[in-house]
């Protein structure tokens, strides 16, 4: 096993399980009947003496996503965590990771660290066989009196959050392409001849100029990111993301220290050339970012980064690579096979209601006027 392939595989092996002007002044956390019984919603700012509980919860959850583990959600900027955790008697059986916003009198929930940092694969968490208990609890915690919008994005397919929102609008937003392993030969038997020639010429000719291919420690993270951000600067598109990177940083920092963040370079006479970030949750790599050398003679650097991480992954037991939100081209010469990611949008009250006809009447009008505005500026050349 290469050097490489052994840290992937300690890495697995030690897999553990600014407020906003608009945010009014925060209510007393309430704890609302929720069903039948014993159940009760709590909601709080923060997972406290139930992080792992809530870890092993998520765990247990359809594709395990990184995005729900608690390193991640407390790295997360966010305007008002909102944790509604669902109790059967004193015993914490499931929840949901939200945030919320306060405007104009109207409560708008999204999930926690959504938008830019685009999570996937996210829903409520239950323990084993309480997901229905714990859904019907949240359903009647958001349908009780008072006006709010919930638009949750980054839904994996078949959410239990969609059985726990009433009058909900579901629709797909995104796709995740990924690929399941086994061996490293079955899957490049199962790539593109294309795609196999490239790999083995491209690995000679980069291995040839001096790059070489590593999984970093954890007391070389804050240079390796350093490294991400300069590859990126470059790229005017990547600037948003460039915005996010402290938070960014402190939640990989946190999911190295739990196990579950790897990060792949490549270097060249001791230089990064490209770096991929990974997530190593459950049992998958899901590739997450990454950022590569724009030289023409390091062209396909980016192409052996995922390479050398499918291979590692394949000699550290991991059973799939999931390349996570978006169906780009490259991704379907890595990978085959695809999962929707959905949001779910609902209102209620009268406010509520009024708000979101708004905010999709904008979304709605939006590109209208930018089409309009770019051909008055062409019709004034």
């Amino acid at each position: 096993m290469s050097d490489v392939s052994t840290a992937l595989t300690t890495v697995v092996a030690s897999t553990t399980l600014r407020a906003t002007s608009t945010a009014r002044p925060p209510a007393p956390v309430p704890t609302a009947p929720a069903a039948p019984g014993s159940l009760r919603v709590v909601r709080t700012k923060q997972l406290g003496r139930h992080t792992s509980a809530w870890d092993e919860m998520v765990a247990t959850t359809p594709l395990s996503s990184p995005f729900l583990r608690s390193w991640w959600l407390r790295g997360v900027t966010a305007t008002d965590p909102c944790y509604l955790l669902v109790f059967e008697d004193a015993v914490l059986i499931g929840g949901v990771a939200l945030d919320r916003r306060w405007r104009l009198g109207v409560d708008r929930y999204t999930m926690l660290g959504a938008g830019r940092l685009c999570p996937d694969h996210l829903d409520l968490v239950a323990a084993p066989h309480r997901t229905g208990a714990v859904a019907l609890a949240l359903q009647t915690w958001f349908s009780r009196p008072g006006s709010r919008i919930l638009d949750l994005d980054g839904l994996r397919a078949e959410s239990a959050l969609a059985t726990a929102v009433p009058h909900a609008q579901v629709r797909r937003s995104a796709t995740t392409v990924w690929e399941p392993l086994g061996s490293a030969e079955a899957y490049y038997a199962d790539r593109s001849k294309n795609l196999v020639r490239k790999v083995r010429r491209s690995r000679r000719r980069l291995e040839n100029d001096g790059v070489r291919f590593r999984w970093i420690e954890r007391n070389e993270l804050e240079r390796t990111l350093d490294d991400f951000v300069a590859l990126h600067l470059p790229r005017p598109d990547r600037r948003p993301l460039l915005r996010r990177m402290p938070e960014l940083r402190r939640t990989l920092a946190a999911g190295f220290d739990r196990g579950e963040v790897a990060v792949l370079v490549a270097e060249r006479h001791g230089r990064s050339c490209g770096v991929l970030i990974a997530f190593t949750t459950g049992g998958r790599l899901c590739t997450y970012q990454i950022a590569r050398s724009l030289d023409h003679d390091l062209r396909d650097v980016g192409t052996l980064l995922y390479a050398v991480a499918v291979e590692d992954a394949c000699a550290a037991g991991l059973t799939e690579i999931d390349l996570l939100r978006g169906d780009e081209d490259y991704k379907w010469t890595l990978a085959s096979r695809s999962r929707d990611l959905h949001r779910l949008r609902a209102s209620y009250g009268v406010l509520g209601r009024l708000a979101l006809a708004g905010t999709e009447l904008a979304e709605r009008v939006r590109p209208v006027l930018g089409r309009l505005r770019r051909s008055t500026k062409e019709a004034l050349r």
